[in-house]
This record gives C-alpha cells, structure tokens and sequence, in this order.
C-alpha cells in the first residue's frame, strides 16, 4: 500500500522566502498525489506519470557523489519498480503552485530513503536535514528549490521558517466551517512556468534597492500575516492581504496573469477582497482573503473559488 501525499499551500513567504523572509506552508488536502502499480485513469490532461519518472530517474542517477550520498535513496528499487509498471495517480495541477512536484519528491524519498530520521516536535536541525534533502531532489523540476514545499508534504503539517532560518513545526488554527470569511483560492484556468519567473526574481534581486524593498516591506508583511494566522487572528489578515496585494501588483504584476488584472485591481479599491500569489504566479491558483465569501464570490463570479479555510 502507498502512502498518500497531500498539496501544499505556500501562505507567506513566496519569492521573499529567498531573501530572508518568515514563511509559512500549509497542507492542502483536497488534492494528492502518491504511486501506483495499476494503470491509472488520467486525472490531469497532458501529464504522463510514467515517463516524467523516467527522466526523473536519470536525474538523480546523474547526482554527483556528496549529494547522492546525502539522499542515500535506493535508486536500484526505483529503477526495478519502474520496469514492473511504477506509475503516479495525482489530481494536483502541475504549475499550479500546489506542491505537484513537491508530492512526487515526498512520495519517492517516503518509498526509496534508505534510512528516514524520525521527526519530533522542536527538532530543528532534522528539519533542516530533510529540507536540504529535499532542495536537491525537486531542483530537477525548478532549476533551483528551498525544499520548503516537498518538506511540507511530506510531513503534512504546517512547516514555518523563521526570521533566524530554522524551521519549526506548527499547528493549523481553527476555523468556523459555516463562517462568513475565508481564506480562498482562486483558479486562473492556466498554469504558470516557475523556473523563468524565479530565475526573473533572482536577477531583480541583483539590485540592492530593489532586494531592500523585499527585506524591509514585504518580509514584515509576510511576518505579521505568518502571527495572524496561527493565533487564529483571521480579522487582522485582512489589511495584511491588502499590503501585499498592492505590493505585488506594482512589483510582481509579470506574475499576475493579464487577464486578472481588472479583478485584482477592483479587490484593492472595493476592500472587498484581496489576492495574492499562491507559489511562483503566472497562472495556476492565486490566494485570496475575504471577510464575506458571498460578496467575493459574486463579484469573481467568472473564476472558480475553493475556500481553504473559513472563519
């Protein structure tokens, strides 16, 4: 039987995850991802399991010999369970920026780690080890990866990084399932490439004002989105959203997708709602915040909506 690995929603942190920032990642239940050795029927349109773990496969053959040996994966069992039929079932969107990739790398170092370190409550540096882990294993679908988003799915809990760069363990607030706000997401009917918009970001970042304004306006958002959020303060997430909602429609407006624009410009000026990025951007989910769901689902009436959680 093999183990079932949820979708990942990254709350805070995107991009400024690179820069310093606090961040904090969520599991996401509604969609999963694990192996299978029996013909699966397609779920997602264009994917093929079978050969995506093929090259997969050659890239961690490929691995020079300190990382290999960090990974310490049973690559022979992967090859064998290949050749007998080893395929996905998955309905987690690629370029979506739900954890599609970040699924897959939990589900293979779940089945071929050749040793698992057990994970406790404030152990610091075993997350640390398996974030770095991780970082090089998803580094073949990104170019580059924090290991944020495999770690989060694996260990399906809330994972944050913290001001110093540790990581710690959380626990998911509680909601109101009949509430009238929630935070939801927001489906933009395509999906998003990552590895150029994050390869755009790092090349942003070589300007010192421009990596200044990330440090010191966006990470104290993110920061005080990150404590809102965990004591249940859902009332004080709305001016949070608002500020990064504008932030990100003058600074990061390449990863709004175009046809948005309209929609995410009349959430800043009506305060009915606000939308951020949910991962990299360019298509794929958006994060939004609302303090009434009717009123936000009327005025977004033509994209699809998914509460994560109510309040």
């Amino acid at each position: 039987m093999f183990r079932t690995f949820h979708s990942k929603i990254l709350l805070f942190g995107e991009y400024a995850l690179m820069c310093g920032s606090e961040a904090l990642s969520i599991p996401y239940n509604r969609l999963y991802g694990r192996f299978s050795f029996e013909k699966q029927e397609q779920l997602i349109s264009g994917f093929k399991p079978e050969e995506h773990l093929h090259k997969y496969l050659k890239y961690l053959k490929s691995l020079p010999a300190p990382q290999a040996g960090l990974l310490n994966l049973n690559i022979e069992t992967f090859a064998t369970d290949l050749e007998k039929g080893l395929t996905v079932e998955s309905n987690i969107p690629p370029g979506y920026g739900l954890g599609s990739s970040g699924a897959l790398v939990a589900a293979v170092y779940d089945r071929y780690a050749k040793e698992k370190p057990a994970i406790r409550q404030g152990d610091a540096q075993t997350l640390e080890q398996l974030r770095t882990v991780f970082s090089i294993m998803e580094s073949y679908f990104h170019g580059t990866s924090s290991g944020f988003d495999p770690l989060t799915c694996y260990l399906n809990r809330p994972v944050k990084r913290n001001g110093d760069g540790t990581l710690s363990l959380a626990n998911m607030p509680g909601g109101h399932p009949d509430g009238k706000g929630a935070l939801f997401l927001l489906d933009t009917r395509h999906s998003g490439e990552t590895m150029p918009l994050v390869k755009g970001f790092m090349g942003r970042c070589k300007a010192e004002k421009f990596q200044k304004k990330i440090r010191q306006t966006l990470n104290n958002y993110n920061r005080s989105g990150i404590e809102y959020f965990l004591k249940a303060g859902f009332e004080g997430l709305q001016d949070v959203f608002q500020n990064i909602s504008a932030f990100t429609r003058e600074e990061f407006s390449a990863m709004i997708p175009e046809a948005l624009y309209a929609d995410w410009d009349k959430g800043l000026e009506s305060g009915s709602y606000s939308l951020k990025l949910c991962g990299s951007g360019g298509g794929g989910m958006m994060l939004g915040y609302t303090a009434d769901m009717l009123t936000a689902s009327k005025i977004l009436d033509k994209w699809n909506l998914y509460p994560v959680i109510r309040f």
